[in-house]
């Protein structure tokens, strides 16, 4: 809660968030640390799609982008999948030959593509095997798999697919194997060795340890393989690198394959010839795949390096003679897991899908028919991966604002299309260890040129060129460990100069250079600066003496000081004593015509207001949430004061500068979901061309950039009211009742208001056209005014009033809801329970409300005088309840004592809606109540139906929740204002939302953009629960209703946040609930050789013999003592109540009642149980006793009915069991051992 001080700022959240349009996804990108990907046909439309697995699991997830041709590629899918999150590797593959890839997990469990990008739950094809390749061994049906190492046992076996797609039971054709992989690669390949036409097995085999050969399984017609043969014996000690199908020869008609070996470093070369003999070449270490990359026929060489430059190729001329690397202008990369190049565009050559895990980028590399791959084409084409600084300038000089930002491996700019657009994206430098950037005029021909620093890379100079293009330039090569940059004009020659500073987290005294810019694009070496020039770095350039000059004012020595400019000199500092920060900013603040500055003092901001010149004063300290490189000082508001911005987590934050030069208090611009992250920077501009200044977003943990359009000061503006069209005339007159919470749909805007308890709706917009139409229940009302509404809003007409929608009933209906809400407070003390009707149908009403008060409760008074009072029966009347309007009376009531903890409380509420005559036309009715508790959370949300258990469990049929929010000023001082943000889970429906209930009448009901539905209670003067305990209580009751269609066991949790004025929110429980189907709880009983049965897993438990419900038998399992019919009625863990299918007990021995003990099985083989009449006390015995009166075994009671004996080494035969029981008679039994 805010305390006394905060109550001189009178800014609020809700007057802050009414002038923010809704976010605009700039840039996005899900590609943060791809550790998989692959490329597949996923729609069936004949060209490859491309799916990534992003993060490390147990966080991993699966996203799709969709090949729309000509190189643009859709926005990303996520994958539904159900998988158990652990390190495995996944491929694209078609296995049943539909025309769709499905997603392979290695094991393998086949994800059957249904379409839609769905995919059906795993199939487990095959267990327990090393190793597989998805294959056409028969040319039937689907894919067929080849196998290694099946069930722990070394060699190949394959297995074909059948029609319905499982498989048949693999077939091992060798127990040879590769032995310890210290290769890369695959140890196997299939081609056809011999030239009948169908394809061999070429696998590694290891004889003896550091022994290797070459094996060959021949294929067969029918998809099996012979067995293997002898292809080729490395020599002793030489090590293999890698075996590839490599054929540099295609003139012999046959597929060549390589061997790359280490000790020595050379190739080994095979070309099939006759039979299985072969040709074979050495020559020096040729790595890489055959790949055809120019479409010659011969294969060239590819190869991928994840550290260096990662992909290089090498051309065949055509007869076996590669030529030298050619490096490909990509770095870091790494080739997508499982695929080969492939050809993405359609165009009849072979592309390259790289993953660049270094850079959060997944790209293809265009070939070009001639095997050049230097055209890059990014799956995200948007992104900008993990922004590490942004900054809003006009790069390209057309008068807007573009978005310059750079990320750990490059730097890059969206260029602005007018309009706040972002669709064009270049990237000026990359594999860059970038750290910083600045930008100015660096060669005084007018644009705006880049200097940034790189961690291992020195300063480069981005030198833009007449028509747009950047020329690289490095002018500090001798420079490491660099982390800031900026550019002053430092000799006062006119050009800009570079100073940077090395990073101050990794060194305790970071160094400072300059590096003085000499004309013509020479740069003097660097210099180091002295302890007297290292102000430099932060200091601001600002003429402070109003002579024409500028002057530098920076922290030196720890004081905030300024250095005049003399003309071509500068004076010695001058120091403002008692300051301290770096400056951040330099105005007349309060308007006495002195300059005031906004100093940066490390995690605090400081405002010094000037008394006189160059002597200040602190007026004001403001907490920095992040630090100032994450917020932003900008005019927002357009009164020519700075206002400051600031990003934290997922929220953005404005302060306004007030005119006595004091930023007020924080107020929340926008909440961003959770997944936002809490690395964001928050940058303020005329984005959108409109004379605002909007907010720029970036978020570095989620790769995300929002823009937040500025309303706030823009007259672009639609209004309007829905009413009850009285006379028919389609014109609102002022006796005509309004319809108030009705939901206005407007598109293309994401955001939906509800109308206000006037009937008024406001909907803040930007420069565009608008559709807007009501969303009623067409069965209820009929709207007829034109509908829907259409509007454009233009800088000559920003405003659209007067969009009004004339209504009248379809029907006569009478149609209630009534509910019950009850305030917080301690048990035995007084609290309100607000009884709430609200008007849904479409009848003026008039009736009766009948309150049923819990039997340790007491009525003490209402709002509303009662009709009559008897006992705990409470009468109250009313009438004129108007169309959609909600009415409370609120009775306060005593709550149950201490004494009655734990017992059961229950209000019953009966609402009788009657007509003229008195008769009833229809008749409501609610309940509340629970276990009487004395602890409570001030501020929490319920549900109804509650549901079942601690998911919420409720039917499938349910049609809508109802939700209540309960909030309390528990602080020191009265809240000026209060917000509601509820996050609406998307089975909800956000257009059919109903108002039931307030304490208090909301200002604003409205559905943002981020599908959070808003209630906002402005000037509420909510007093604090120490002045008023009643009285700083408040709630919000409303009913959603569900989607249509959802599927047994949808999850429905919702939490929401409560904002005081400036505080942060207070964050409610989340309650669950969760959508059961009870058809599907079909329990079964299960019987064990011992005569017990056992129940599914459930909560309760009621057994029946014969139909009737056993006394006791209340736990999961029962042993059976009688024969009979046996069932059991099982509530379920999601409240699904069912009785199982009967089990028949007609074997069991009847001597229970002769000797007071059953053993069952009887005959057995190994294992008994005795069960007994009884629980049996210590000192039992039971003693097994041979046909000759030898004792074989004596067991003691453990305390239960049962003992459990054991056969041992007891051979076949009749035998007496005998049990001893303290205070009874001695009683035996016979069994028979089989």
């Amino acid at each position: 809660m805010r305390n006394s001080l905060t109550l001189l700022f009178c800014l609020s959240i809700l007057r802050s968030m009414a002038q923010w349009g809704p976010p605009t996804t700039i840039a996005r990108s899900e590609l943060d640390q791809v550790y998989q990907s692959s490329v597949g046909d996923l729609d069936g439309d004949g060209d490859l799609d491309v799916i990534t697995i992003n993060d490390y699991p147990p966080n991993s997830s699966f996203y799709a982008y969709l090949n729309e041709g000509e190189w643009q590629f859709s926005t990303s899918f996520e994958l539904d999948l159900s998988w158990d999150q652990e390190w495995t590797t996944w491929q694209l593959v078609d296995v049943d030959s539909d025309g769709r890839a499905d997603l392979i997990k290695d094991g393998p469990e086949w994800y059957r593509n249904l379409g839609g990008l769905q995919f059906a739950e795993p199939q487990s094809l095959i267990d327990g095997f090393a190793g597989h390749l998805f294959c056409d061994l028969d040319g039937q049906y689907g894919l067929d798999l080849l196998l290694i190492d099946l069930n722990g046992n070394q060699g190949y076996s394959y297995a074909h697919q059948l029609p319905n797609g499982t498989y048949t039971e693999p077939e091992q054709f060798t127990d040879m194997g590769s032995g310890p992989n210290d290769f890369q690669g695959s140890p196997f390949h299939l081609l056809d060795l011999n030239g009948d036409g169908i394809n061999d097995l070429l696998f590694i085999d290891s004889e003896e340890p550091g022994m290797r050969t070459l094996q060959v399984a021949t294929g067969t017609a029918q998809g099996a393989f012979n067995a293997p043969q002898l292809y080729f014996t490395l020599g002793a000690g030489q090590g293999i690198r890698e075996l590839t199908i490599t054929d540099r020869d295609p003139s012999n008609g046959n597929t060549g394959f390589k061997l790359d070996l280490h000790t020595p470093n050379e190739s080994i070369w095979f070309e099939p010839t006759i039979g299985l003999e072969y040709i074979s070449t050495t020559t020096g270490l040729a790595m890489g795949y055959g790949v055809d990359l120019n479409g010659d026929g011969a294969q060239d060489l590819l190869c991928f390096d994840g550290g260096g430059p990662s992909v290089t190729i090498r051309l065949n001329d055509g007869s076996g003679t590669f030529a030298d690397h050619q490096d490909v202008l990509t770095a870091r990369g790494m080739l997508a897991n499982g695929d080969h190049p492939a050809d993405m565009d359609g165009d009849g050559d072979l592309d390259v899908v790289i993953r660049q895990w270094e850079l959060d980028r997944m790209a293809i590399l265009e070939n070009d028919g001639s095997g050049t791959l230097n055209t890059r084409h990014e799956v995200a084409a948007n992104a900008v991966p993990n922004p590490e600084q942004l900054d809003l300038v006009d790069l390209d000089g057309d008068g807007d604002l573009d978005l310059l930002t750079h990320s750990w491996n490059d730097i890059r700019v969206l260029f602005n299309d007018g309009a706040g657009g972002f669709v064009t994206r270049i990237i000026l430098d990359e594999e860059r260890r970038v750290s910083s950037f600045a930008h100015g005029d660096m060669d005084g021909d007018g644009d705006l040129d880049i200097i940034y620093t790189g961690y291992d890379e020195g300063v480069v100079l981005l030198l833009q060129g007449p028509s747009g293009q950047f020329t690289r330039q490095e002018i500090g090569v001798v420079l490491y460990g660099l982390r800031n940059s900026r550019l002053i004009d430092a000799d006062l020659d006119g050009d800009l100069d570079v100073v940077v500073a090395e990073d101050e987290l990794s060194t305790q005294t970071p160094r400072a250079f300059l590096i003085q810019n000499e004309g013509g694009g020479s740069f003097a070496p660097p210099v180091l600066l002295g302890d007297a020039q290292t102000f430099l770095m932060v200091c601001l350039v600002v003429d402070v003496n109003d002579d024409g000059l500028l002057d530098h004012v920076g922290e030196i020595g720890g004081t905030i000081g300024v250095t005049i400019n003399a003309g071509g000199t500068f004076d010695a500092p001058i120091l403002f004593d008692g300051t301290y920060g770096r400056p951040a900013h330099i105005s007349d603040l309060n308007g006495d015509g002195l300059l005031d500055m906004i100093a940066d003092a490390g995690g605090t901001l400081i405002i010094w207001h000037a008394t006189t010149p160059f002597v200040f004063e602190a007026a004001q300290t403001v907490a920095l949430l992040g630090g100032m490189e994450y917020a932003d000082l900008r005019d927002i508001d357009g009164d020519g004061r700075l206002d400051l911005v600031q990003s934290f987590a997922q929220q953005v934050i404005l302060q306004r500068c007030a005119p006595d030069g004091l930023f007020g208090q924080a107020s929340l611009v926008w909440n961003f979901d959770l997944g936002f992250g809490f690395s964001s920077f928050a940058k303020a501009g005329d984005v959108s061309g409109d004379g605002n200044s909007d907010i720029i977003v970036g978020s570095q943990l989620s790769s995300r950039v929002e823009l937040l359009t500025n309303l706030s000061s823009s007259d672009y503006q639609i209004s309007g009211r829905i009413f009850h069209d009285l006379n028919g005339d389609q014109l609102y007159q002022p006796e005509e009742p309004p319809l108030p919470w009705v939901n206005l749909q407007v598109a293309p805007e994401a955001s939906s208001p509800y109308t206000d308890v006037n009937g008024v709706y406001t909907v803040n917009a930007t420069p565009g056209t608008y559709t807007l139409q009501p969303a009623v229940d067409p069965q209820l009302w009929t709207v007829t005014s034109t509908t829907p509404l259409q509007t454009t809003l233009t800088n000559p007409e920003p405003l659209a009033a007067g969009f009004d929608f004339a209504i009248v009933p379809a029907q006569e209906i009478s149609l209630l809801h009534a509910s019950m809400v009850q305030g917080t407070t301690a048990c035995g003390d007084t609290t309100y329970l607000s009884l709430n009707i609200a008007n849904a149908g479409t009848r003026v009403e008039q009736g009766t409300v009948i309150l049923q008060l819990g039997q340790h409760s007491s009525f003490l008074s209402s709002t509303s005088t009662p009709s009559s009072v008897v006992g705990n029966t409470i009468t109250w009347t009313f009438e004129e309840l108007n169309f959609h309007e909600v009415r409370s009376i609120v009775a306060h009531v005593t709550t149950p004592s201490f004494g009655y903890i734990g017992e059961p409380w229950l209000h019953q509420l009966q609402v009788d809606a009657l007509d003229d005559g008195g008769d009833i036309l229809s008749t409501t009715n609610a309940t509340l109540g629970g276990a009487v508790n004395c602890a409570y959370d001030p501020n929490d949300k319920q549900v109804y139906p509650a549901g079942y258990g601690e998911a919420g469990a409720i039917d499938l049929d349910t049609p809508y929740l109802d939700y209540t929010i309960r909030f309390q000023n528990t602080g020191t001082a009265p809240a000026f204002d209060v917000v509601i943000m509820d996050q609406l889970d998307a089975d909800l429906d956000p257009e059919r939302v109903e108002v039931l209930g307030f304490s208090h009448t909301p200002t604003q009901v409205a559905i943002t953009a981020n599908g959070s539905i808003q209630f906002k209670f402005l000037d509420i003067m909510l007093p604090d629960s120490a002045t008023d305990q009643l009285g700083s209580q408040g709630f919000i009751h409303f009913r959603i209703h569900l989607r249509e269609g959802l599927p047994h066991l949808t999850e429905i949790p919702n939490t929401a946040a409560i904002y005081f004025d400036l505080n942060p929110p207070i964050i409610t429980n989340t309650v669950h609930s969760t959508l059961v189907d009870c058809n599907t709880w079909q329990p079964e009983l299960e019987a064990d050789t011992y005569g017990v049965l056992r129940a599914p897993a459930g909560d309760l438990y009621q057994w029946f013999l014969n139909g009737d419900p056993i006394p006791g038998a209340v736990a999961d399992s029962i042993q059976l003592t009688t024969n009979g019919s046996y069932t059991v009625e099982v509530t379920s863990t999601l409240g699904c109540v069912a009785t199982t299918p009967a089990i028949i007990a007609t074997d069991l021995p009847e001597t229970m009642a002769e000797s007071g003990f059953l053993v069952v099985p009887n005959p057995f083989t190994q294992h008994a149980r005795l069960i007994a009449d009884e629980i049996l006390p210590n000192g039992t015995t039971v003693t097994l006793i041979d046909r000759l009166g030898r004792v074989l075994h004596t067991l003691n009671a453990s305390g239960t009915r049962t003992i459990d004996i054991h056969r041992g080494e007891a051979p076949p035969g009749l035998y007496l069991l005998r049990l001893d029981r303290p205070g009874r008679a001695t009683v035996t039994q016979r069994v028979v051992i089989q």
